[in-house]
């Protein structure tokens, strides 16, 4: 029997605690990435912003049939492939992409990942900037069944340009929306709210865990008074 690659045994890459006690939260306590909806056999997932691998190998342990795994930090993506070599090993047709790659638009992007010493590579520069319609096209996908995406503030800018593609083509999406990480300006945050998440709210699609964050992400509420971070589901089913 196949053991679970989701476990505290899990490889953190050098984490520092504070870190270590966010992942264990989020996946173990309130479970923010599959609070609405969780992988099923044979899903097609996409990890972006994969970190160690923890919800990979969650979806992994599901029974999903492929997970692409984003990562641009080369020591974490290395910890994740790690974490889950068990399903990796052994296969003629891995379930697992890895990919070490931004996901973004532009290079502003690119460094906005680094900022923190958590995220300290010497790479820094050399690591590939990738779109979501190059992703796409690249891995020749149809669909997708779950899509989480945790890009650091990326989301406000390359989420825009795919409105048609996520109500089409992705069944479900798990977006943790940060406002504290890029430069953030008011403008910015309101073109993801109206021309990205607002289509899916209107069509009874949008999610949110704290039902009193929807009016105040709808409001005219000044940025300062959101919350720092946040997670939004979109469901296509």
């Amino acid at each position: 029997m196949r053991i679970k690659s989701l476990s505290f045994d899990m490889d953190t890459a050098g984490l520092p605690i504070n870190e270590v006690n966010q992942l264990y939260q989020n996946f173990w306590v309130n479970k923010k990435y599959d609070w609405w909806y969780e992988v099923l056999p044979d899903d097609i997932v996409v990890d972006i912003g994969a970190g160690i691998g923890m919800f990979s190998a969650k979806a992994l342990d599901a029974g999903a049939k492929k997970v692409y795994m984003i990562e641009p930090n080369r020591r974490l993506l290395k910890a994740a492939i790690k974490n889950v070599s068990d399903y990796i090993m052994d296969t003629d047709d891995s379930p697992v992409v890895p990919i070490n790659a931004v996901m973004g638009k532009t290079d502003i992007h690119r460094g906005n990942i680094y900022k923190s010493t958590v995220y300290n590579d010497e790479e820094v520069e050399d690591v590939k900037l990738m779109t979501l319609t190059e992703f796409v096209g690249k891995y020749d996908l149809a669909h997708i069944d779950f899509m989480k995406i945790d890009a650091e503030g990326a989301e406000l800018d390359f989420l825009i340009d795919h409105l048609d593609y996520f109500s089409a083509h992705v069944r479900h999406a798990a977006i943790n929306v940060h406002i504290d990480t890029l430069p953030v300006t008011y403008e910015r945050f309101w073109n993801f709210r109206h021309k990205f998440i607002k289509p899916f709210h209107d069509t009874n699609r949008l999610r949110f865990m704290d039902e009193s964050l929807r009016e105040k992400v709808f409001s005219e509420t000044p940025l300062r008074l959101l919350p720092k971070e946040s997670m939004i589901y979109i469901t296509n089913y």
